[in-house]
Parts: structure tokens; C-alpha cells; sequence
């Protein structure tokens, strides 16, 4: 089956996998060794992630290479293959769809699936790096940890508010909401950008059902409130002008913020329920 994409991209499709570049850089990434079988010249990437990051190096550019990397405990088991050869090609289409919404996303210059053994595949993306940003995830560490920030952390609260309100709004749901994958790049308009699109969807409804967006919520929710359990800096002020500018409406704000609270409750209440007994 063909991979479906613009013409702006260099495709091609052999036993041990696919890869497609962007027809600009087509030249400069084979120049480098990158193919379908070969990973090109690379070098350590001072970005952190899910796992190592690695980069090309082109005249006047830096392109970061990013591997799928499974989480969870399945990474105990098989942290870097997967059944789906199609996903970083999707990712593409995702970008390529965001930024004609008017989102900012890294531009994604290569895909590439790549067979290992009969079922498997190795999988990644290369995309340009967005200089001088730091992810929102970074940003709230030094929060929490009574550091001097680039921004107020106001700002960041109400510009990530009104980006996920927007992505909602076109019926985009980002499978790991969380502030690691958003970069804050100082000094542009618009300045918050979206990472790792992988598995990340839109749905037919627009604006998205309220389901699928308490349930985007929730995962964020999560992940703040983990980190509060360790390190509580955030401010009941800053959950709430992240969720004026997510929802403006104060009664429709109300109802959301309830039914985030069920969710938490039902979830403390099955913890306590699985806990060993004494």
C-alpha cells in the first residue's frame, strides 16, 4: 500500500522498510548516509526526551532525530518496536494538517519505518529543532523549584490554556497531553509549540465532545498533580487562569473543573480499594 503523502516529500518503499524526506533536504540527508537500512551520521543531541535524542548536523541547521520508545512496563519487555509501520507517516499528516490551522509544530523533514525481524519495526522521525525554546515541562520544574523563569509563570499558564482550548476547538486531541511535549519559544507570536504528535488524532466533532475533552484534561491533570505530590509550588491562582483561558465560560469552567474532581476521586478510591491490607 502506497504512503499518502504531499509531493513535497521524497518517497520510497522496500522489503526493509519505507523512509520519506522532504525533496529540499532529500540530498543533504543522503549525503549524510541516511536511509532505509542506514542511520547516516549522527550525533548526540543536548535535547532530552523519551530516551536519547540524536541529530543531523546541515549547514546552518540542526535536524533532531527522535525514536518511538515504548512506555509503561512494556518497555521492560520491548522498549523500541512496534506492529504499526505506518505511525511515523501519520505524523506527518498530523503536522502538516496543524499547520495549516495555524499551530505551530516542528516541520517533520524525515520518516522513517524500519523491519527488524518478521513482525517488528523500529520507528522515527526527523524534524527541524525549534532554537532557543525550552518545554513547558522544564519551565514548571523550575517552579516548583523556587527558580528565576524566562517568563512569569502567569503567562505560560494563560498561553497553554488558550492553545489547548484551540486545539480542542478544532477537534484535535494530543494522546500525551502533557507539558514536556509543548516547547515555549520567547520572543515570537504564538509562542508555544507542539512535539510528538505520535498517536495523536482529530476527531470528527468540532468543537470536541466534552468527553473527549475532560478525558484529554484528566492526563494532564495527572501528570501536574504527580508532580505536585512531590514538590507543591503551583498556586491555586495558576490551575485557574490555565482554565479561564481553556474555558472562558465561567459556568461551563465550573462544570469542568467538578468533573475533573470525579475523575480524581474515582481514582483515589479504586487506590485504596487495590492497597494491600494491613
Amino acid at each position: 500500500m502506497p504512503i499518502q503523502l504531499p509531493d513535497s516529500y521524497w518517497v520510497t518503499r522496500e522489503p526493509e522498510g519505507s523512509l520519506a524526506i522532504l525533496r529540499r533536504d532529500h540530498d543533504a540527508l543522503v549525503g549524510l548516509g541516511y536511509g532505509v537500512e542506514s542511520d547516516g551520521t549522527r550525533l548526540p543531541s543536548t535535547m532530552k526526551g523519551r530516551g536519547n535524542l540524536e541529530e543531523f548536523h546541515l549547514p546552518g541547521r540542526v535536524l533532531v532525530i527522535r525514536r518511538f520508545r515504548r512506555g509503561g512496563l512494556v518497555r521492560l519487555a520491548n522498549k523500541d518496536r512496534f506492529l504499526d509501520p505506518e505511525r511515523p507517516f501519520e505524523e506527518i499528516r498530523l503536522s502538516l494538517a496543524l499547520q495549516q490551522l495555524g499551530f505551530q509544530t516542528p516541520t517533520i523533514v524525515a520518516a522513517r519505518s524500519q523491519r527488524v525481524g518478521i513482525l517488528g519495526y523500529r520507528l522515527e522521525v526527523v524534524t527541524e529543532r525549534v532554537d532557543g525554546a525550552q518545554s513547558l515541562g522544564r519551565l514548571l520544574g523550575l517552579q516548583r523549584a523556587g527558580l528565576e523563569l524566562p517568563v512569569p509563570f502567569a503567562e505560560l499558564a494563560a498561553c497553554f490554556g488558550d492553545l489547548v482550548r484551540r486545539m480542542h476547538a478544532v477537534g484535535f486531541v494530543h494522546s500525551d497531553l502533557q507539558p514536556e511535549n509543548f516547547l515555549w519559544r520567547p520572543g515570537t507570536e504564538g509562542a508555544l509549540w507542539i512535539l510528538d504528535l505520535d498517536r495523536s488524532r482529530f476527531e470528527g466533532t468540532l468543537p470536541l465532545a466534552a468527553k473527549l475533552r475532560v478525558q484529554n484534561l484528566w492526563r494532564l491533570w495527572r501528570y501536574i498533580l504527580r508532580g505536585d505530590a512531590e514538590a507543591r509550588s503551583l498556586r491555586r491562582v495558576d490551575y485557574q487562569r490555565f482554565l479561564k483561558h481553556y474555558e472562558p465560560d465561567r459556568l461551563a469552567r465550573r462544570e469542568l473543573v467538578a468533573q475533573l474532581a470525579q475523575i480524581r476521586q474515582r481514582r483515589a478510591r479504586w487506590h485504596r480499594s487495590e492497597a494491600p491490607k494491613p
